[in-house]
């Protein structure tokens, strides 16, 4: 492409995880959860920077299934431009030290998986236990507590000053 279409930007490499507690549910219906998985990193990475930042950033992203040992660990590796642009689209912001904290992008993320999750056991989906999902719920809190409140009315929802709205 011509030189004027590419943007003058370094790059962060960021990781999601499942978290554990999801994995025995990733076997049993993978299709499902790993678009639960996409869809939450997809949510973080446009989200967060739109609300925080004003930006839209720049994303490639690749599913693995498998550590290097071959267990069972599914998570996303993203390349994440440092910077992005302003949601206008004018002009481009540099943010080469910093991204997003990364406390708040992992509450996020938990936040989103928990809310997606909730949503596909209420429509019947999958089969989740009360206590299993008992036991997502207060994992994720400990995730959670540590960036914010975590607000358990139906799907988690994570509350940051100015910001609830995020999880609507």
């Amino acid at each position: 492409p011509p030189r004027s279409t590419l943007f003058p930007s370094t790059r962060f490499v960021r990781s999601f995880t499942l978290p554990g507690q999801v994995r025995l549910l990733a076997k049993r219906y993978p299709r499902k959860v790993f678009d639960l998985l996409l869809t939450s990193v997809r949510e973080t990475l446009t989200v967060l920077p739109r609300e925080h930042l004003g930006l839209q950033l720049g994303v490639t992203a690749v599913l693995h299934t498998w550590t290097r040992e071959l267990l069972f660990h599914p998570h996303v590796h993203c390349i994440v431009t440092a910077g992005g642009l302003t949601l206008d689209g004018a002009r481009w912001v540099d943010r080469k030290s910093f991204l997003l904290p990364v406390e708040l992008m992992k509450a996020f993320f938990r936040g989103r998986v928990l809310h997606h999750l909730e949503r596909l056991r209420e429509q019947g989906e999958i089969e989740l236990g009360e206590g299993a999902w008992k036991k997502c719920q207060r994992a994720a809190y400990e995730v959670l507590t540590g960036a914010a409140n975590l607000v358990t009315s139906g799907a988690a929802k994570l509350v940051t000053p100015g910001a609830a709205k995020l999880f609507l």
